[in-house]
């Protein structure tokens, strides 16, 4: 009896430790292949997010600063090009590049945890209302880790001076937090860590469900690809 008892201790241990083992290499590859994707996704996209933040900003038009107000995006990117320089397109891509690899990996070692504790189906397999509450558990905790990195981006994004001249990522951040602080000052916006970060939660929570409450519902539909190639 004794020896039994041992023999499953001694099983039940190496369960636990290729569990563990499994858990570990899961999430690392989680953080590298999502820190990778998010790493090339704003290397390519950050002159588009750029384009839409100077319309964001814009005000109404003035007289002898036609240079700065945009009537479309063609118009815009001319316009930057010819003021600002080619690098310009990439204006504060530092600041994304930082955020967006931690910010992804997070998104998806964070779904994987969240779709495993919310299971609501009897049978123990994740439903679609479990692949969307987990993508907007994933997508607020994410916004809180990014938003600093976004309020900066966007203080350099809105800065049109020429790229040789613009102020570095650093400098920025220190401005910010010369005058509004780590969480604002009283009456003021907040500071670099809590400045617009309602939105950016509710913008991140709400994509991440729409993005994997449809994403996984509808591939669990498809028949794996190793079936239709065999």
């Amino acid at each position: 009896m004794e020896l039994l008892k041992s023999e499953n201790f001694v099983e039940n241990r190496e369960k636990m430790a290729n569990q563990e083992r499994s858990f570990v290499k899961q999430a690392g590859f989680q953080l590298i292949a999502g820190g990778a994707a998010g790493c090339v996704e704003v290397s390519i996209m950050h002159p588009l997010d750029l384009v839409k933040t100077r319309f964001q900003i814009q005000a109404t038009p003035v007289q002898g600063l036609e240079s700065q107000h945009y009537n479309g995006i063609v118009d815009c990117m001319k316009k930057m090009y010819k003021s600002e320089g080619l690098l310009s397109f990439w204006k504060g891509i530092l600041p994304p590049i930082f955020a967006e690899t931690p910010k992804r990996a997070w998104k998806f070692f964070t779904f994987d945890l969240f779709q495993k504790v919310l299971i609501l189906d009897k049978d123990g397999k994740p439903t679609p209302l479990t692949y969307s509450l987990a993508g907007l558990g994933s997508g607020v905790t994410e916004a809180i880790l990014v938003n600093p990195f976004e309020v900066v981006k966007v203080k350099m994004q809105s800065n049109r001076a020429h790229q040789t001249e613009a102020p570095s990522t650093g400098k920025v951040a220190r401005e910010i937090l010369k005058v509004d602080g780590y969480l604002g000052k009283p009456n003021g916006n907040g500071g670099l860590l809590n400045k617009g970060i309602t939105a950016t939660m509710g913008r991140n929570g709400f994509f991440n469900m729409v993005y994997f409450g449809f994403y996984h519902s509808v591939k669990n539909h498809f028949t794996p690809y190793e079936v239709i190639f065999s």
